[in-house]
């Protein structure tokens, strides 16, 4: 038998089974298993076992490799929106702080950062916050 031949019993290739035998002059091949019904009398015999365990490991791994990739994936999507928000939030940091410096009513009684332009600033940080944190409820 050469190396490309195949023996399927069962959808398992059972050409590398060690209770195969092939008869040197004919060809012919049987289990040697005879007494419980040769090969393809046992669905469930060890070897074929261990094949379709190899092949379910197998396919367990590329499944995991995929959810892997894909897992990989979707981190580097959340850095980005982390850096995106982290940009956000020190330019808006950076204008609350120039437009107050800049107001002619700063650090007097007539200065309520709480309103108008400041206000929006602050709801803009804390949403970039919330966000950071893991959601937002709104």
């Amino acid at each position: 038998m050469n190396n490309k031949e195949r023996i399927i019993v069962d959808g398992v290739n059972v050409s590398k089974c060690s209770h195969l035998y092939i008869h040197p002059e004919t060809g012919a091949k049987w289990c040697t298993h005879r007494r419980f019904g040769g090969c393809a009398a046992m669905p469930s015999c060890h070897f074929k076992e261990v094949v379709r365990l190899k092949l379910k490991c197998k396919a367990e791994r590329i499944k995991n490799t995929r959810l892997q990739k894909r897992i990989t994936k979707e981190l580097i999507k959340q850095d980005r929106y982390r850096k995106a928000l982290d940009e956000i939030e020190k330019l808006a940091i950076k204008t609350n702080r120039d437009l107050c410096n800049n107001c002619g009513w700063v650090n007097t009684i007539s200065c309520i950062p709480s309103e108008y332009i400041c206000g929006d600033i602050k709801q803009i940080l804390d949403i970039i916050n919330k966000a950071k944190k893991g959601g937002c409820d709104d």
